[in-house]
């Protein structure tokens, strides 16, 4: 099967077979669409993602929490809703993802037509969520014309959730406006998140400080000053096995600010989407000889609840300070920037550390439990030893007290090892989830890195070698033009190429010269296996609804 009958059959697993999942979608299909991305993406699941008819009438809050339950004398006891109106401003949002015909070909190599949807989709649905993600979390205003290089994190798409939570506070009550400083050595304001986010607690409503729905959304900077300082290696909090925060559960994700840091309801968070604006397209796009899959639609991001979120502004270090403290470091001009093919290889490598990582990890819990397993049978076989050896003894009328402790200390020991082999199985299924996101994007990395390294040496280096490769072939053409009148230039060329494709093969096989300009990094990156030594645990979750049961194993 060809590339273009892979690409102009392509399908979406939501939509309703055979109608191909392309131009506007009806609302059964957009919510099918919306549920793909959720299961793409896992912290979605936290984020409320609601569809709205009409995108001009304003939204109610919820009820305001008060006591609404009592008596009165000779009348009935009632207390008025009262709920807020809140409109909202919806942005055309734009998403895609775009390939060169290359990429294509070296991506679906191989693949059949099922194949080839599956994972055009998984990569797609995988890029929206991330952007619903990053945006949420950095969009700061919504400019008529969004900036990929100077916002590359979306901080002109839409205004996003820290930024929703300040206009609604403009006394700063909760969003405060004076800056501190977290300082692992004590320092500054705060020496550890403990005391942070209980500072932001009393700044919430009353009604909120001990609802249990509470969670704490930090950045990975902070959490991990937090963490060196303050948690031992392999100390752990709770019994599963999570730090907690001010005794609240955390999240954080990589789309969050490196110092960001905020209390509010797991719910709170919310997308706003208008219904029957959604549309989906996949097919070439040729300004720029490459195809696409793009999904359009209105789209807006609100709060809940404003007052259900507090935060502070981005913890600032201590100048005077000895030891190492978060600051932010800015995002250095255009100008200055390392290439952008260096930033895509650093990316992969980023990718592939945290890919490998994961599969140490479950390679260590492999390896822990096969040698618990390996230790079974024998402690069973003491243990059948020692039954036997008891009803002798009964039978002859003796009793060692010492073999019936041993036998009581094995079966204890055999059932707390497959105690430990159950809950080692149940960690190595938890890991089959974020393996299979992270090879995602490693994948994807990867393939970043060969669509720029191509350009970088068909742009950058070929136009240098070229034009002198040219005029070292005059003379070759010469000679073609002489063998022309002998055997005809069709022949004299394709005897030309010959002797070319020759000393080319001759000199690709002797000792390798030095390519000028070239990125070492970049080959490495291409030549890199992406495939995890565990990869039998990706067949967990190489489809939306294995994804979905493993989730739901997991939660139960």
């Amino acid at each position: 099967m060809t590339l273009s009958d892979l690409l102009r059959d392509v399908r979406m697993s939501f939509a309703p077979a055979p109608q191909p999942s392309f131009g506007n979608l009806d609302n059964a299909t957009s919510m099918a669409l919306t549920a793909a991305i959720l299961q793409a993406v896992p912290f979605l699941w936290m984020v409320s993602i609601l569809g709205v008819d009409d995108p001009h009438a304003p939204r109610f809050d919820p009820l305001k929490p008060t006591l609404r339950s009592g008596r009165k004398a000779q009348a009935r006891f009632m207390v008025p809703a009262k709920p807020s109106k809140r409109a909202h401003q919806y942005e055309e949002m734009d998403s895609s993802v775009i390939w060169t015909w290359q990429q294509l070909a070296q991506m679906l190599e191989g693949l059949d037509q099922r194949q080839a949807n599956t994972l055009l989709e998984e990569l797609a649905l995988a890029a929206f969520g991330d952007d619903l993600i990053r945006v949420g979390f950095h969009g700061q205003s919504a400019a008529v014309n969004t900036d990929p290089v100077a916002n590359p994190n979306g901080e002109d798409v839409m205004m996003g959730w820290p930024a929703l939570a300040k206009a609604a506070d403009p006394e700063g009550l909760r969003v405060l406006r004076d800056a501190v400083t977290f300082s692992t050595s004590g320092k500054g304001d705060f020496a550890d998140l403990d005391s942070m986010v209980y500072a932001l607690i009393e700044k919430l409503p009353e009604a909120y400080r001990q609802d249990p729905r509470l969670v704490v959304m930090v950045g990975g900077d902070l959490l991990r000053a937090h963490q060196k300082a303050h948690l031992k290696a392999g100390q752990v909090r709770d019994k599963t096995q999570r730090m907690k925060i001010a005794d609240l559960g955390f999240v954080s994700h990589q789309h969050m600010p490196s110092t960001y840091l905020a209390i509010t309801l797991v719910e709170n968070l919310q997308v706003l989407t208008v219904n029957h604006t959604h549309r989906l397209t996949a097919g070439d796009i040729d300004d720029l000889a490459s195809w696409g899959i793009r999904y359009n639609r209105a789209q807006s991001y609100a709060l809940g609840e404003p007052t259900a979120y507090a935060a502070p502004l981005p913890p600032r270090s201590n100048p005077m300070q000895q030891t190492s403290t978060l600051h932010a470091v800015p995002t250095a001009p255009a100008a200055t920037r390392a290439s952008r093919l260096d930033e895509h290889v650093a990316l992969f490598q980023s990718e592939h550390s945290k890919l490998m990582e994961l599969d140490q990890e479950i390679l260590t819990l492999r390896e822990q439990r096969k040698n618990l397993m390996a230790q079974i049978p024998s402690a069973k076989a003491r243990r059948e030893e020692l039954r036997q050896g008891r009803i002798n003894q009964l039978m002859g009328g003796m009793v060692s007290l010492e073999a019936a402790r041993e036998y009581r200390e094995l079966t204890e020991l055999l059932d707390d090892a497959n105690a430990a082999a159950t809950l080692s199985e149940c960690q190595e299924k938890r890991l089959a989830l974020p393996l299979y996101q992270t090879q995602l994007a490693v994948n994807s990395a990867q393939s970043m890195v060969a669509g720029c390294y191509e350009s970088y040496l068909d742009h950058k280096l070929a136009p240098a070698i070229l034009p002198n490769l040219k005029q070292q072939l005059a003379e070759l053409a010469a000679l073609t033009c002489a063998k022309g009148c002998i055997i005809g230039m069709e022949g004299a060329r394709r005897w030309a190429l010959n002797e070319l494709g020759s000393a080319l093969k001759e000199a690709m096989s002797g000792e390798q010269v030095a390519l000028e300009g070239d990125s070492p990094a970049a080959r490495k990156a291409l030549l890199t296996s992406t495939r995890p030594q565990c990869a039998d645990l990706l067949a967990l979750c190489d489809s939306p609804g294995k994804r979905q049961c493993l989730q739901r194993e997991l939660e139960e």
